[in-house]
Formats: structure tokens, sequence, C-alpha cells
């Protein structure tokens, strides 16, 4: 991956292939950067195609899915597809059954509200370890950066609102980090595909919702800079509870 870089660095003349130690021959720009497609992991394209596929083919509640044939699909191994699928089961989304098979389970408003109440649970203890974690400490500097980034977003939000399932991804994780919870870590990654991949979940206002959520992150990271626990821990359950809403919405609709 480092010699990919460097090679795109010197096509686009951002770096001379014949100096060195390297030196930037200009500022780079944003049309200098690797598409997304180009820079996904393995387990975001996982999640991305996996979800999408769910979108257009819409197998109903019951369906019998095979490992194999989704490995095939999707040109990965059966490890891989068996790792994603087996993160999805930890939230009830799927069911394991015989003979490397699963059953999808589909959603419901119980559904939506245990995940909701779970969510919520360890959302609200991590917030509360946040105040014990020390100045020195990497933690705080994330989380400046992430106020930046979500200033940066909210200014240009109507044309980069497709990016915000990323942001929101690292912003709940690097809280949820901070339990030092491993449990914590790995629902986290499987509420992100729910919250964010979700094949029923409608794209109206897509701008809006995504702009409002930004805003509301924004209130949680400045209560926790000024050390305010109350304060942090209810704009961390208002946000919740207007991802819930937002949920149970898109099941009506259906």
């Amino acid at each position: 991956m480092a010699r990919r870089v460097l090679e795109r660095a010197i096509e686009i003349n951002l770096i001379s292939s014949n100096s060195f130690p390297i030196v930037l021959l200009r500022q780079p720009q944003k049309s200098d950067y690797f598409p997304i497609s180009e820079i996904r992991s393995l387990e975001e394209r996982l999640e991305t195609d996996f979800m999408m596929w769910l979108k257009d083919a819409q197998p109903a509640p019951g369906s019998r899915l095979s490992e194999a044939a989704l490995a095939r699909r999707f040109g990965v191994s059966n490890t891989a597809i068996r790792e994603f699928l087996i993160g999805l089961s930890r939230v009830g989304f799927i069911r394991k059954e015989p003979q490397r098979s699963w059953i999808l389970e589909g959603f419901t408003e119980q559904y939506a509200l245990e995940l909701h109440e779970v969510r919520r649970m360890f959302e609200c203890r991590a917030i509360r370890a946040i105040f014990d974690i020390p100045e020195d400490e990497p933690f705080w500097g994330k989380l400046l950066r992430l106020r930046q980034e979500h200033i940066q977003l909210r200014s240009e939000i109507d044309t980069r609102f497709t990016e915000f399932s990323e942001l929101d991804t690292r912003f709940h994780r690097t809280l949820n980090a901070a339990a030092g919870n491993r449990f914590m870590d790995g629902f986290q990654d499987s509420i992100s595909v729910i919250f964010h991949f979700h094949y029923r979940w409608s794209k109206k206002n897509q701008v809006g919702r995504n702009g409002f959520a930004v805003q509301e992150h924004l209130e949680i990271i400045d209560a926790i800079l000024r050390q305010d626990q109350g304060a942090a821990t209810a704009a961390l359950e208002r946000h919740l509870e207007t991802a819930h809403q937002t949920f149970i919405a898109s099941l009506q609709r259906d």
C-alpha cells in the first residue's frame, strides 16, 4: 500500500521520483486523493456490498443465507463472510443454522427497541468513563480532531452528507473505547452496519438528518471538553433517541 501511495504521488507530481529525503513539490488538492472505493478495507467493502445486496434483493425475513453463495457473490473468502455474519448475529440481525447457513431475522419495532436499550446502556456507561481519563491521554487529542472534522463537515453538509456514516462510526467508537470493554467495541461495529446500511432506511431528507446528527455530536463533544458530565449524558441520550425514532419511522413506513 505504501508503494502504491508513493507511485501515485509521483504520477501527479506531488513528489519527485529522484529526491531523498522526499520533498513535497506542491500542496495536495482534493482531486489528488484516491477514490473511496480504492481505500476501503475488506470489512468496509463487505459491509457496504452486503447491505446494498439486501436493499436490491429484499429477501424476506426467514430467508436462508449460504456462506458459500455469499462468499462467491462478494468475491471474498468463506472465512471473511463467516466472521462478518457472526458480527451481525451478535445483535440479532441474523441467526446461525447448521451446515454453514444463516437465517435472516428481519427488523421489527420490538427489535429496534431492544437495540436502542442496549446501545443506550453501553454508551452512557462509556460517557461516565470518559471523565476519569487523565488529561495527558491520547483520547483528548482524538476528540479535538473529531470536533474539527464535525465542524468542517457541517459547513459542507450539502455536498458531503454521504460522509457522515464514516464519521459517525468513528465518533461512537471513540466514545465506547473509553470504557475499555472489548464487547462494546464489537457491538459498535455491528450497530454501525445496521444504522448506516439498513436496506429499508429511506433516503428522504438525508442531508437534513445527517446535518442534525452532526450538530448533536458537537453538543456531546463540547459538553465533554468543558467537563460537564450531566450535559454530556443528556446530549448523548437526546442523540440516541433521535436515531431510535428515525429507525422506528423507517420501519413504520415499510
